[in-house]
């Protein structure tokens, strides 16, 4: 029995999948599959926002889980969606990841008119493709021989990636070498997520002008472009990331064009790259490139000729290779950077002694904060606030260094420089000397 929900019909359901058809008023059907974040559990279907504000015609197919869009699950739910489709001259395919698999493979089989795909899979087999990302959720019983067939699909299928996501170039490698005839579209630096930046009413219309107008190529790769304009700062942040894991000169083509002006972009740059950015570099560079690196970071716009904002005792903390203790507001960590990194650092703010022991105090805008760590995180209190928790952090003197602790664990430099704490036998790891520098 069917169930309505307002415009929205539940017209097929079973273990594996679940489809909805959402009633409107366009002369052609949008068929749309979910992905591994859009699955029968949620309250809205892949595009409801869109079908409801241009009142389409839809189909939408949900995964119950990571399932891949089994087949004979899919042929049942096909018999039931052939009844609602029949009616219309144009079928219009769209989805991504998960779903552009199933809209390509099941293309032929629903008729489609067009497929738009972003990202989508060749197999998840890991006897046929090594991708990590989807290997596990294969499943022998459900997804053998799965794989995409030129028996399956439709001549008219564009799909949009990014080639320099080795995975989703792995797949495509894949389709052309099987002769799977597409047509391919770049998004380069968007990553797998692509379609997070190929999204909204006019890019959707835009690619339903491409179909009924019959544009040529060239006009969607032109879309693609103001597409990604458009949602620049969603674009930027994620491109970074990725341009930043190829090359680090990559992620600053990118950084030195956002526009400075923008205080969206600078709270992008601040606080939703960088802290993503920082322990990226911390984790992946040698000590000389990520120097390199944290330099070039503070010789562009907004830090470029700003004078440093904290205040620290001439007295810091350095570790057995002579780099200086300071906490990153950025990462929210304690690192070590070399003492040549701190004229005119606005992220890192230097720990400092005062005493043989003491709490672990930082000197930010002429205010006094201590800093604490609870659950894994560190955070910065202000001396006048009531702290109730365990975690403050205590330094104290051994024979002729420091110590720092918190509750029962040392404080310890591990070979990437990395700080964390840890219950040890003291070594030179834990050990931190008392330096002196000038401002």
């Amino acid at each position: 029995m069917n169930l309505v929900l307002e415009r929205k019909t539940v017209i097929f359901e079973d273990d594996h999948i679940k489809v909805i058809s959402h009633a409107g008023a366009s002369d052609y059907v949008l068929i749309t599959f979910g992905n591994l974040a859009q699955q029968a559990k949620s309250e809205k279907f892949p595009m409801q926002n869109l079908c409801e504000k241009l009142d389409l015609n839809c189909i939408a197919i949900l995964p119950t889980a990571a399932n891949w869009f089994p087949e004979q699950s899919m042929l049942l739910a096909i018999r039931e969606i052939a009844q609602f489709i029949v009616k219309f001259d144009h079928k219009i395919l769209y989805a991504s990841s998960m779903g552009a698999y199933a809209a390509i493979k099941y293309s032929k089989l629903l008729n489609a008119s067009i497929v738009y795909a972003f990202a989508p899979q060749y197999s998840i087999d890991p006897k046929v493709i090594d991708d990590k990302r989807y290997n596990m959720y294969f499943n022998e019983s459900l997804n053998t021989n799965m794989h995409l067939r030129n028996d399956d699909i439709v001549d008219n299928i564009y799909v949009f990636y990014d080639d320099f996501c080795k995975l989703d170039q792995d797949h495509i490698n894949l389709m052309v070498k099987n002769n799977i005839k597409i047509q391919t579209i770049l998004c380069r630096n968007g990553g797998h997520s692509v379609q997070n930046f190929l999204k909204g009413t006019d890019f959707y219309l835009s690619l339903i002008d491409f179909y009924f107008k019959k544009k040529d190529k060239n006009f969607l790769i032109k879309q693609t472009k103001i597409a990604k304009n458009k949602y620049l700062l969603d674009y930027d942040s994620s491109a970074m990331k990725i341009a930043f894991s190829r090359h680090p000169g990559m992620f600053f083509n990118i950084y030195k064009k956002l526009d400075l002006k923008d205080k969206k972009v600078k709270y992008l740059r601040l606080n939703k790259t960088l802290p993503y950015v920082m322990n990226y570099a911390r984790n992946n560079l040698s000590d000389e490139h990520y120097n390199e690196f944290f330099n070039k970071i503070l010789s562009t716009n907004p830090f470029k000729n700003r004078a440093s904002i904290f205040n620290f005792n001439k007295k810091l903390l350095t570790n057995y290779k002579d780099q200086v203790l300071t906490f990153n507001r950025i990462s929210r960590k304690i690192e070590c950077i070399s003492p040549d990194l701190l004229k005119g650092n606005i992220f890192s703010v230097p720990l400092s002694v005062n005493d043989d022991v003491g709490l672990i105090f930082l000197k930010i805008d002429n205010k006094d904060y201590f800093l604490v760590y609870d659950d894994e995180n560190y955070s910065l209190k202000r001396t006048s606030e009531n702290y109730s928790g365990t975690g403050y952090i205590v330094y104290s003197r051994y024979k002729n260094q420091f110590t720092i602790k918190c509750k029962d664990e040392y404080l310890s430099s591990d070979h990437r420089n990395d700080l964390v704490f840890k219950a040890c036998e003291l070594t030179k790891k834990e050990l931190f000397s008392e330096i002196e520098i000038l401002k």
